[in-house]
Formats: structure tokens, sequence, C-alpha cells
């Protein structure tokens, strides 16, 4: 239903009526079951660390220090109509459609640390990231994230370069640069296009990554490692501190 389903899609397979399905989806809504707190991350030096120390799982130990991968896509979203827009020409992106500008910066398991959804499509990834709150109290902090040897991955877009690495062009196969590449997570988003009202595509988007936030939680929180994997881990982190 998030993403402009019907109920009738799952109602058969979990035995619930339309009453029961539209409760939950507005609980979702409504409640902000799984808020994500966008504005602490960047004081929340435990937690970069964590995000840090994952991502050097997931290269090895060759990236170190990387807390996040700044994102940003188009969420595409129907034609709106005049009567719900009269400049729709402003939630026309470059590439000829229509969508809702997304900014994001996730971990290594994919999960939100932030998100802005401000804007519209034909607005430019860095304005659309410059424009939220994150920014300001990142701009605050750039000297004493390079200090402490933090920084983030993303492209040429956005205007940090003291804690930014960005991904080589035009690399030759098998070359360091491209090495370099294969260990830059950045990550690709498809979907199709929302059949909401354009007043309540924000909430949808909103709604969506809430729920995909808790999704990654609870598959954590039930998860039982091996033996193997703890020992593993355990070898690793203190190679890493």
């Amino acid at each position: 239903m998030l993403v402009g389903g019907s109920y009738l899609d799952f109602s058969l397979l979990y035995n619930m009526g339309r009453s029961t399905a539209y409760h939950i989806f507005h609980q979702i809504f409504d409640d902000k079951l799984v808020k994500i707190s966008s504005s602490k991350y960047i004081q929340d030096k435990k937690q970069m660390e964590d995000v840090a120390l994952q991502f050097a799982r997931l290269s090895k130990g060759i990236i170190c220090g990387c807390i996040g991968d700044i994102e940003g896509w188009i969420v595409k979203i129907l034609r709106p109509t005049t009567k719900c827009d009269q400049q729709p020409s402003h939630i026309l992106h470059l590439e000829g459609i229509f969508g809702m500008n997304v900014q994001a910066i996730i971990d290594q398991k994919k999960k939100i640390l932030f998100q802005s959804i401000l804007y519209r499509g034909s607005k430019h990834d860095s304005t659309a990231f410059k424009d939220s709150n994150f920014y300001e109290g990142l701009i605050m902090k750039l000297v004493w994230l390079a200090d402490k040897g933090f920084y983030f991955i993303g492209d040429s877009a956005y205007g940090i370069k003291l804690v930014l690495l960005i991904p080589y062009d035009n690399v030759c196969i098998v070359s360091a640069e491209d090495n370099y590449n294969f260990f830059i997570p950045l990550q690709e988003y498809v979907s199709t296009p929302l059949k909401f009202s354009l007043k309540h595509n924000t909430c949808v988007i909103d709604a969506c990554m809430q729920l995909y936030n808790f999704i990654i939680d609870f598959c954590k929180k039930n998860y039982i490692p091996t033996r193997l994997d703890e020992l593993e881990k355990l070898v690793f982190d203190d190679d890493c501190h």
C-alpha cells in the first residue's frame, strides 16, 4: 500500500479486511512508529564509530572512517493535475520524469540515518541537501570530523569536500582507481510511480523510509549469530581498534 498498491494484494494472505488494512496504514502515517532522528546523528560520536566499523568490515579494512553514504534520488510520482499544482514543471526532473527529490544518508546495512524530502524533482541534489537542517549542523562540525578521520561517501554534487570521498570517473580496468571504486558502495534506487495525491507523496515516502528502518532493526534484533560469526567479528574489531 505504501507504494500505491491495494489492500487486496495481501488481504488473502493475511486474512484481513479493508478496515484493518487501512487502520494499519494510517497508524504508520500518523504515529510515525519508527521516526528517523536525522539531526542527532552528526552529534552522536558512538553511532558514527559504529557505522565506520560497519564500512570497515564490508571493505575488509580498506574503507576506514566512513560514516555514511550520501545519496539523492528521484521518487517517481504520477503526473500532477493543475488542480494539485499550478506549476507542474517544478516536479519534472531533467530525465523527463515527475518526482520528489529525496536526500538520504545510509549506513553499510542501508539503514537510513538522515532523510530530507523538501523539494520536488526539478531541484538539484546539492541545493536540496544544503537546505536541510542536517547540513547546518554538519558545516559546524566539518573540521572536527576531518580531525577524527570521519568522512562520507558521495558524488561531487555535495559541497563538503573536506569530508567527502567521491568515485573516480573513466577508470581503467584492474587499476588502483578501479579497485577503489569497487569499495565505494554508492546505491541506486528504482521505484514505480507513487499513486497518491501530490500533497500525500511526502508522507508516503517518509512512512516507507521509517518502515524500512524498522525492518532492518527487527532483523538485527532477531538474528542469532553462529559461534564462528562471533569469533570473526571479535578478531576483526580488535584489529580495527
